[in-house]
Formats: structure tokens, C-alpha cells, sequence
């Protein structure tokens, strides 16, 4: 599953593709639009397409322990998504056979099921997600009955990197000089599995034996812990970063917070453990790590179902919102942690006599800009036409545009990419 989550609106010669072929042995190819899916027999399937295949998996499993209809749901999305991913998420519930569905990050769902709002005293808590497919820091702010994420930060940078890594060291270091690695990743699947099952091991030793056939030999190599930690050294420092830019975007120091919460099963590598507690300079804690982020999500259900009352969360935009003419810079519309929802305007002008159109980029976090066509323009000289774009982004984090005429006051056809189009109103 993280696997399929980190390739969603990723390029298939991109860098993310590339590491989910080499770390999980998937057949990675183009779709549509050059667009990262995954080969299954003669088919490119679209990670969309995955992702609803499983949600609608999930749901009969839910279906046959209630012996009722499931027919909306809350989805629980790595913080480091931005807009478009997390709309490639809502239309994959769409396609589910979902009637809606809303969105919370893993963080934030994490931070719930803790159970920190419940307290009477205000708390600043700190929550660090290591998973598979990324890493991801919140800063929450709570207190009773009132849930804020006031910062956030993350990266698709995760354990099957580190694993990957290892792989690559493993083979260099233990194949005979005559015999290639396989080309087909699926090969591979026996030392993979070994690898990741020594890597969790050394968690709590500090030698660990990988031990695996590949063709005709039998691949054997002593892991050290010092070893993987040498591999996990860009998520270690990617981490760190992402730790400052979430106390940057919510404006505290690390003495400001309260309670430091480690959750998913990266965060028990002790390197990784031993970079957090520096950086914080606090006790650490681990809360149900396999099932806390299920069960925060609950929680927002029942909020939404009105079981659980005199409850708001307020999430926050993990990455800014971009917004510029076709060619030209991208500034800033919405901040990175501006509280969802979040609305902002910008104006831009004509640069020809009798242009009919505009062609603007929006970028939102990690992947390809999204180009966004103003069209119908009256003709005038140019600079006489302003347009007044409106950026939303409701409280799942996905964004909506509006354009106006700034003389007439009359809106504008857009021209929208899929990721920007609303998934409830779009056709399957």
C-alpha cells in the first residue's frame, strides 16, 4: 500500500517510481500521460485505480462485520500529500462506490486516538510518522474539545528506502563476480524479504544475518546495525529538516513542546529514535503503533456521525500553494500551515492586446505543476484585463479555483487539470 501510495501523480521515469521498482520489485510503467501505474500482465494500472480496488476491499470487509451498508468513510492520507494526491485518494473512494468520504492525515489521526484534546490543560505535541513510503512531523496544539495542526512537514522518503540501500550493499557485497544481479525484480523477492526481515531485526541487536537463494546460489551476509544506519542516513537528515520546518511553520521552539509522539514502524529504528530525542531534547513516546492511526480516523467518523459531540479539528497545509503566469515565477498564495479551510486571492493581468485567454501553473507540494487555462477574455489592450483568481483549499486539503473579471465582476471558464477537478462532481 505504500508502495502504490508513493507512485499517485508520480512521472514513471521520476524518482519515486524508480525506487518503489527497485525496493518493492513492482513493474513500474508509463499510463497515462507518462504518469507512474503499474503493470499487472498486458495492463498499466493507475495507482487510483489500486487504491479504489483496496478501499472497496476494505469496505466489505467492514460491510460483512456490520451486517450493514458502508457508504462513507474517512480515509487516513500521509501528511506529505498535497492537493492532488490526496484528490487522486478521494476519487479512488468515488470510484470505491464510496457517497463521500473525508480526509485526515496520519499525524493528525495518530494524535487523536492518543487522546491529547481530551486533556484540560493546553499541550503542544509533537508527532513523528515513519513509515514505508515517507516520513512526516506535525505540530498539534490541543486542548479540550479543540484540535489544531499548526505545523506540518514530510517527505515521501521512507523505510523501503533504507531497505532498498541495504539491498544494493547486500548484492554488491555478497554476489560472485560472474553472476549479474536479475533483471526481473520479482527475482529478487526472497533477499528482499530477508533484507527487510534483518533490518527490523536490528532494531534490537546489532548483528543481524541476511540469508536468502537468488537463482542458483544461496546469498549469505552479516548486517550490522552500524551498516543500516549508514544507509538510513538521508532519511535521518531529511528528517531533521522536516522537524524544523514544522516548528518553523508553526512558530515555536523545540522547548515549547509538551509531549514528543513516535507512531508507525520506522520510528522504531534506534538512530531514528536517537535523532528525534536530540532534536526535541525530551522524553519520547510510542502509542499502539500498529493500529493508532486506524483508530484516530475512527474517531473523526464518529465525529462526523455526531456519536462523539463538542469536538473541532483544524488541520493545516503541509506544503504552500503556488500560483504564476505560464513561464513566469510562482509565488506564494496559501502558506505552508495556514489552518484548513484556507482562502486566498490573487490578480493577474493581461501581457497582449486582445488576449482571449491566460495560462497560469499552481504547484501544491510535491509532483508536477498543475496548468490552469483562464478562458473567454474580452479583448482589450493589454494590462486592461484583470483577473481575480480565488484559491480554496476546504478542510480535506483539496483545493478549488474560481476566476472573475475584475471590471465586470463575471466568472470565468477554467479549463481544469484531473487534479484540480472536484471527485464528487467529476465522472468516474
Amino acid at each position: 500500500a505504500a508502495a502504490v501510495k508513493r507512485l499517485i501523480g508520480e512521472p514513471a521515469d521520476g524518482r519515486l517510481a524508480q525506487a518503489v521498482s527497485r525496493g518493492r520489485g513492482a513493474e513500474v510503467a508509463a499510463g497515462a500521460g507518462g504518469e507512474a501505474g503499474v503493470r499487472l500482465g498486458d495492463r498499466v494500472v493507475a495507482p487510483g485505480a489500486l487504491c479504489a480496488a483496496a478501499i472497496r476491499h476494505l469496505c466489505g470487509l467492514a460491510e460483512a462485520e456490520l451486517a450493514a451498508p458502508v457508504t462513507h468513510a474517512v480515509l487516513a492520507v500521509p501528511g506529505w500529500f498535497g492537493a492532488a494526491r490526496r484528490r487522486v485518494l478521494a476519487a479512488a473512494a468515488r470510484d470505491a462506490g464510496l457517497a463521500g468520504c473525508a480526509l485526515i492525515s496520519e499525524p493528525a489521526a495518530a494524535a487523536l486516538a492518543y487522546g491529547v484534546h481530551r486533556r484540560p490543560q493546553a499541550q503542544r505535541l509533537a508527532v513523528v510518522c515513519g513509515g514505508g513510503g515517507g516520513i512526516d512531523v506535525a505540530i498539534i496544539r490541543a486542548t479540550e474539545g479543540v484540535f489544531e495542526v499548526i505545523g506540518a512537514s514530510g517527505a515521501p522518503l521512507g523505510g523501503e528506502d533504507v531497505e532498498a540501500a541495504v539491498l544494493e550493499l547486500v548484492l554488491e557485497g555478497t554476489l560472485p563476480r560472474d553472476l549479474v544481479p536479475p533483471a526481473d525484480g520479482r527475482a529478487l523477492a526472497p533477499l528482499r524479504g530477508a533484507v527487510a526481515a534483518a533490518v527490523r531485526a536490528l532494531d534490537r541487536a546489532a548483528f543481524a544475518l541476511v540469508e536468502a537463494p537468488l537463482g542458483d546460489a544461496r546469498l549469505r551476509h552479516e548486517l550490522t546495525r552500524a551498516t543500516v544506519e549508514g544507509c538510513a542516513r538521508p532519511l535521518l537528515d531529511r528528517l531533521a529538516q522536516a522537524c524544523e520546518a514544522a516548528l518553523d511553520a508553526a512558530r515555536l521552539k523545540t522547548d515549547h513542546i509538551d509531549e514528543v509522539l513516535l507512531v508507525g514502524g520506522l520510528t522504531r529504528m534506534p538512530a531514528l529514535e536517537g535523532r528525534v530525542r536530540v532534536t526535541f531534547g525530551r522524553p519520547l513516546t510510542r502509542f499502539n503503533t500498529g493500529e493508532v492511526v486506524a483508530a484516530g480516523a475512527a474517531t473523526l467518523a464518529a465525529v462526523a456521525t455526531h456519536e462523539l459531540e463538542g469536538f473541532a479539528l483544524i488541520e493545516a497545509l503541509a506544503h504552500p500553494v503556488l500560483l504564476g503566469t505560464g513561464g513566469g515565477p510562482r509565488r506564494p498564495v496559501l502558506p505552508a500551515g495556514a489552518a484548513l479551510p484556507a482562502r486566498a486571492t490573487r490578480v493577474f493581468a493581461t501581457g497582449d492586446d486582445a488576449q482571449d485567454a491566460l495560462v497560469l501553473e499552481l504547484a501544491a507540494g510535491e509532483g508536477r505543476p498543475a496548468r490552469v487555462v483562464i478562458r473567454d477574455l474580452p479583448p482589450a489592450p493589454a494590462g486592461a484585463i484583470r483577473v481575480q483568481v480565488a484559491v480554496t483549499a476546504d478542510t480535506d486539503g483539496l483545493l478549488q479555483l474560481e476566476a472573475r473579471d475584475t471590471r465586470s465582476g463575471r466568472v470565468l471558464p477554467l479549463h481544469l487539470p484531473a487534479a484540480l477537478t472536484p471527485p464528487w462532481e467529476a465522472a468516474p
